[in-house]
């Protein structure tokens, strides 16, 4: 029986909740003790030296007496342990519900050149980290230490307003108002510094968005504005829990006032009356403060998060379900993405980076978009994928019965490999590891090969330091075609490939595209051969070709003129 319940208590981490909450629990009540045995035997050094009796605080501490004391102790610092027990429950439940939620939702959200940085910057994406993290911890310590000194003041006080009466009741009962004061205070700062550190976060974290987005870097900006959103409604769960926590305290520490205050102060009554008013006041002001606090911080966090979206041009919701709407009416013809009239400009510029342009990727070939710098190709994509929104016109996908929160995969020319155990990255991109195991002796050479197998054998970082730029991106694009996904995306991932891997990456495109692949668009500086399926979309001079066979772009281009029309004719 006794090994059962061992094995319960270890299978729920019961035991673990309750080591933390002895962390919490055993300084603040041994403190309590230390300073209410010193302060009762300070009060008695200063009756002695003003020239007061001390018959009074000496002979009425009966063996019953004590044992009121101790019952007091043991209650109080019962309700301290079971605020400490459950704070701490909540707070890990929360904690590993939103690790899990970062590390299998954000990761899923975010584009795969993105991984590294999320995991660097990974305290910044969590707001429990930040308000957990080095500029609190001050915060933190100095509270700890204000909270502690007030428990065991208002403890004082509530045995001496047990046993005492007259001057030190009066005395002590400014002294709870002075605590209360501070503990006001004290919380408004730590709330003040906590604040301070979220919001030199949220700058940080905009500045390295713009940059990357400038840098026309894939970001899943959208994903992680509603995560944040998430994080916000967690938050204000938890600190609803704090509050009522605190609450739930301050009215039993004054209702221990009002119930025996004015009984043992037997003379000075009124005097009593007033203490324990005051007293019930500070325990009554505090955690309402805290409450407001609350209150305040989630506005704060949620004028961020709106914030964050109008920096980054995000839309609301109905925008949103109107620029990436079912495509329905794809369905009854052999089409995966249509553009239509779409116009594109970053927030705070005047000029349109892509203007009224429509485009149709057709099932079944390669869509290559073939531009200098600075014509938009990369925007396309990132349009299409959902980073970024048109300013007006519509994007519509049809991918068949796929998950839409997950049908597109990208590769970049400037993905780098994640700092993460291979076999374990190979897990959270959902790759398929037959397929892996299949292809990659085809595109790798030994030494690569190799290099590959044992990491994941040994789960390993296959670290892209020692790798060549043609190696990684050989990496990249077996990881993110493993993922079997609808679409993808391919901006100019193959520039740093020898002739024979890249023609062989293409080969491997085109079979997909008769399997699991629906469409792929590819981004291009050059003149690639093309297949009979494939379609060459120069974005410069706003030309379209249709080529069969390995024709090149010079040698046969038939469409000319207004690219919209021309597009619309040739599908």
């Amino acid at each position: 029986m006794l090994l059962l319940i061992k094995e319960y208590i270890m299978q729920k981490s019961i035991y673990r909740h309750v080591l933390a909450s002895l962390r919490v629990f055993a300084p603040q009540v041994g403190g309590v003790a230390f300073v209410a045995v010193l302060f009762y035997f300070s009060m008695l050094v200063l009756a002695y030296l003003r020239g007061y009796s001390i018959d009074v605080l000496t002979s009425a501490l009966t063996f019953h007496d004590l044992l009121k004391i101790a019952c007091t102790f043991v209650v109080l610092g019962l309700f301290y342990f079971l605020i400490a027990y459950f704070h701490n429950m909540s707070r890990k439940k929360l904690q590993k519900k939103v690790g899990f939620h970062l590390r299998h939702v954000v990761l899923e959200k975010i584009r795969v050149s993105d991984y590294q940085e999320v995991y660097r910057t990974g305290e910044t994406l969590n707001i429990l980290a930040l308000l957990e993290s080095d500029i609190p911890k001050i915060s933190r310590l100095s509270t700890m230490i204000v909270d502690v000194v007030i428990n065991v003041i208002e403890l004082v006080v509530v045995l001496f307003l047990l046993y005492t009466h007259g001057l030190l009741v009066c005395a002590l009962g400014i002294a709870v108002l002075i605590c209360s004061i501070v503990s006001v205070h004290a919380f408004s700062k730590k709330m003040e510094i906590t604040s301070a550190c979220v919001q030199k976060t949220w700058d940080a974290c905009l500045k390295n968005y713009q940059q990357q987005i400038s840098q026309c870097k894939n970001i899943r900006l959208l994903g992680i504005a509603r995560l944040y959103k998430k994080y916000e409604d967690a938050l204000e769960r938890y600190m609803s829990l704090q509050a009522v926590a605190n609450a739930v305290y301050g009215a039993s520490v004054g209702l221990i006032f009002l119930i025996e205050g004015p009984e043992v102060v037997k003379g000075t009554f009124s005097i009593g009356v007033i203490v324990t008013t005051v007293a019930l006041l500070g325990e009554i002001v505090n955690p309402c403060y805290i409450v407001v606090s609350n209150i305040q911080e989630a506005q704060a966090i949620r004028s961020s998060i709106l914030r964050f979206n109008m920096v980054l041009s995000l839309p609301d919701d109905r925008e949103f379900a109107k620029t990436e709407k079912d495509s329905t009416i794809f369905k009854a013809v052999d089409k995966a993405i249509l553009l239509d009239q779409v116009s594109f400009r970053y927030k705070g510029t005047e000029t349109n980076i892509i203007n009224n342009f429509s485009v149709t990727a057709t099932k079944g070939g390669i869509t290559f978009l073939r531009g200098g710098n600075g014509t938009g190709k990369t925007t396309l994509l990132l349009l299409i994928a959902g980073i970024l929104h048109a300013t007006s016109g519509y994007v519509h996908k049809y991918v068949g019965e796929h998950d839409k929160k997950s049908n597109v995969a990208s590769v970049f020319t400037d993905m780098e490999i994640p700092e993460l155990p291979l076999q374990s990255l190979i897990e959270e991109l959902e790759c398929d590891a037959l397929w892996l195991q299949e292809k990659s002796p085809q595109l790798f050479d030994a030494d690569l090969l190799e290099r590959f197998n044992t990491s994941i054998k040994k789960n390993q970082i296959l670290k892209g330091t020692s790798l060549s730029a043609g190696q990684k991106q050989k990496i990249m694009f077996l990881l993110v075609l493993a993922q079997r996904r609808p679409i993808l995306l391919l901006d100019e991932a193959f520039s740093s490939m020898d002739a024979n891997s890249k023609r062989y990456c293409y080969e491997l495109v085109r079979e997909e595209l008769k399997t699991s692949l629906f469409c792929c668009i590819c981004v291009t500086h050059t003149e690639e051969s093309l297949a009979a399926q494939d379609v060459m979309i120069d974005i410069a001079f706003w030309r379209t070709c249709w080529l069969f066979g390995k024709a090149c772009l010079q040698k046969a281009r038939i469409c000319d003129g207004d690219a919209t029309q021309s597009l619309h004719m040739v599908f």
